[in-house]
């Protein structure tokens, strides 16, 4: 539990505390309330007493006097502390450090708060797998009808002394406050997850232009000839520029409904692409891995969020492993069992404690030291599964080793359609395209200038938004590539200013963002019924988002000619 929670969930329980000590306080006038040491004083009536604490306090309880002797408990104190005993220091059954402090401040009346969470699993309690969290709240039980005790005349013993000199006792009341405080979690979560998606939102765009740059001229270098270790370097280069790509769009997900690409997937070419990305960590942290892969169908998936997962499992094994005793083995298993295809990673390292492995899929639960995870993996691991309407579970024992396994469903695979064979004479006289690139990132400009233009496309580029309005005034373009984002004119500005000058060309725009989880973004563009393509993008993807204006072309200049011929 954070601190931020307990202290929201805290405020609400001190109030029904001290109503329940003014209740226990406020009994029938000849009954006593307390008795010291065990031993009634004067008229006490201990059954009296007791009933109206549980009438007030239901659930655990105890009375302890100023040195935090037990001077009474009831019996579901008892069960969850067994060894509590009148007469003995509380602090010895109850393993909270700052108890004592606070028991002392409740009576001096100094400090700030009154009650401690704390669980008793953790604290000296009867049930070592009992999660549950409880709230400790001490109140002062006193009352005008103490009768007057060695102790209460001793003004040397003013610490065990109400103002009055009547003796001084403490309630503790115990409550579970587990629901409450997930509540407040869930709510806290909420809002970290929102703030987490906000802040990749606002780099989001910042991000996707330099990894769009770096991800195609990569690409373009990869066309050149090249010894083979440069041509991996260079590969290396494009994959992780993919990578960080996909990691945006993760953190984005938290804040937009993911509409996931649904293309043919191979799990085991799957597998083997994550195994051999990860070789290299594999043998400098002395892990070995072991692959039992069986022919399984194809299915429809986006290979790429679920590769994201395969990786983040693959990467937490080799780091339990790593961590906790220097080497180890993983095994990873690809198998079809009845509709499902599923996928299994198994490491032989320290196993998760139990306590530990109901939570591992909550955001923002994390067993690493600060700096070193945000808790936020295995979350997106499960969202991203649960998109596909698959499974992600966790089999786990101390000291056996954990085994996270992926169940994904088996879709038929659809056919891709091919695109419209176009012959030599048609290539040759209508498939080139006039094509004016919007884009204040000089690098991504260039980019998309050099590959339209090697696939034999004439390219213009606009550096702002209001040079591309003087340009389409004066030329007419089969294509225009516009950005959303831009200093002065943006993108949605520059398309209704095309639509109201020019709407011929204003069927011809296809925008590009790196601003993907914006609403405002989503919503214009699907007001235009115009096609999105998100940075970063491949060279492939560009290509392909270019075809249909080839079509387009062909489609008028065919109508062009019929006109002409009546």
């Amino acid at each position: 539990m954070t601190n931020d929670a307990r202290d929201l969930a805290r405020q609400a329980m001190n109030d029904r505390t001290r109503e329940a000590a003014k209740a226990v306080n406020q009994g029938p006038g000849d009954s006593r309330v307390l008795a010291f040491n065990g031993e009634a004083t004067g008229d006490f009536n201990q059954a009296i007493l007791d009933g109206r604490i549980a009438a007030a306090l239901p659930g655990p309880f105890a009375a302890v006097d100023a040195a935090c002797t037990v001077l009474r408990f009831n019996t579901p104190l008892a069960e969850l502390f067994p060894s509590i005993t009148v007469g003995a220091p509380i602090t010895d059954v109850i393993e909270i450090s700052e108890l004592s402090d606070l028991i002392q401040n409740v009576i001096s009346g100094t400090g700030d708060k009154n009650s401690i969470d704390f669980e008793p699993a953790m604290c000296g309690g009867a049930d070592d797998d009992d999660d549950r969290i409880f709230r400790l709240t001490a109140s002062i039980l006193d009352s005008p009808d103490y009768p007057d005790t060695p102790d209460s005349q001793n003004s040397q013993n003013s610490q065990n002394s109400h103002h009055d000199g009547a003796p001084i006792a403490v309630l503790l009341s115990f409550d579970d406050v587990t629901g409450e405080l997930m509540s407040q979690e869930r709510i806290m979560e909420h809002n970290r997850l929102v703030s987490v998606g906000e802040m990749a939102a606002g780099v989001a765009h910042e991000l996707n232009n330099p990894l769009t740059a770096v991800l195609g001229f990569s690409q373009l270098v990869l066309k050149e000839e090249m010894g083979d270790l440069l041509r991996r370097d260079i590969e290396a280069i494009a994959s992780e520029a993919k990578r960080a790509g996909r990691i945006v769009d993760n953190l984005l997900s938290f804040t937009r409904r993911y509409q996931h690409a649904s293309l043919p997937f191979d799990a085991v070419e799957s597998v083997r692409k994550v195994l051999e990305l990860r070789e290299y960590e594999c043998r400098v942290n002395n892990v070995e891995t072991v692959t039992y892969l069986d022919d399984v169908p194809l299915t429809m998936a986006d290979g790429h969020m679920v590769e994201q997962v395969f990786l983040n499992l693959l990467n937490n094994a080799i780091q339990a492993l790593s961590e906790t005793q220097g080497r180890g083995t993983i095994t990873v298993g690809v198998a079809s069992v009845r509709d499902r295809i599923r996928i299994s990673f198994a490491d032989d390292g320290p196993g998760i404690p139990p306590k530990v492995l109901s939570k591992v899929f909550d955001p923002f639960f994390t067993t690493k030291p600060p700096g070193k995870g945000t808790g936020l993996g295995l979350s997106i691991c499960k969202q991203i599964i649960e998109k596909h309407d698959g499974k992600i579970s966790v089999i786990s024992r101390p000291g056996k080793g954990a085994s996270f396994i992926v169940e994904l469903p088996i879709v038929e695979v659809k056919q891709l359609e091919e695109p419209e064979d176009v012959n030599l004479a048609q290539r040759s006289l209508y498939t080139m395209l006039r094509v004016l690139v919007v884009d204040d990132e000089v690098a991504v400009g260039e980019l998309v200038k050099r590959t339209l233009e090697g696939a034999g496309h004439q390219v213009e580029v606009a550096r702002d938004g209001a040079e591309a309005l003087r340009m389409i005034h004066l030329d007419d373009f089969d294509a225009v590539l516009l950005d959303m984002k831009m200093p002065g004119l943006g993108g949605p500005e520059v398309y209704r200013c095309i639509k109201g000058l020019r709407p011929e060309i204003a069927a011809r725009v296809l925008f590009m963002t790196g601003d993907v989880a914006s609403p405002d973004t989503k919503e214009f563009i699907e007001s235009t019924d115009a096609v999105m393509l998100s940075k970063p993008f491949n060279l492939d993807e560009l290509k392909q988002h270019i075809e249909p204006f080839v079509r387009l072309k062909i489609k008028r200049m065919e109508q062009n000619g019929a006109a002409s011929e009546h």
